[in-house]
């Protein structure tokens, strides 16, 4: 049984066991189809990802928080750049001791950062509940920060 498991995690890196749906990996489009596939209302989602695309991570964040799913980072994941989106989208959003967070400014397809990206990427986070903390950390200035736990907490990343 330990085997199939792991045969699983392998092969598809979004499983679902009961209530915890599990996404480790990049964001894109195919993760996201799978995760979503997965998720039901009241779930509690485990990220791992160092990001990917804030268009499908987006697009997850939005089904997360009309379906008030609870996003957790444990104590030895992270979750980076457009993960952190949808980690915000948990209507109750925990973490472990050790997890870490990045968060940088949005950038165009060219990855230069952007005013508007930017913009857009902390109203969102505000309207899923961080606090406008967010705005005044020196990532928006020098483009990334790694965020540990109390650092999330101190902003409302994290909210357990």
């Amino acid at each position: 049984m330990r085997y199939t498991l792991a045969v699983l995690a392998l092969l598809f890196p979004s499983y679902a066991f009961g209530e915890t749906v599990y996404l480790d990996g990049d964001i894109d489009s195919k993760i996201i189809d799978v995760t979503l596939a997965k998720l039901s209302p009241h779930d509690t989602l485990v990220l791992n990802s160092q990001g990917g695309l804030v268009k499908d991570a987006y697009r997850l964040s939005e089904f997360v928080r009309a379906n008030k799913i609870k996003t957790r980072v444990n104590s030895t994941g992270w979750c980076l750049s457009a993960c952190v989106l949808i980690f915000a989208a948990g209507v109750e959003r925990s973490a472990g001791k050790n997890a870490l967070f990045l968060i940088h400014s949005a950038r165009d397809e060219n990855g230069k950062p952007t005013k508007d990206g930017t913009l857009w990427l902390l109203t969102q986070l505000m309207k899923y509940g961080v606090s406008e903390r967010i705005a005044y950390l020196p990532v928006f200035n020098e483009d990334e920060m790694p965020i540990n736990y109390v650092l999330a907490k101190y902003v409302g990343l994290v909210t357990d």
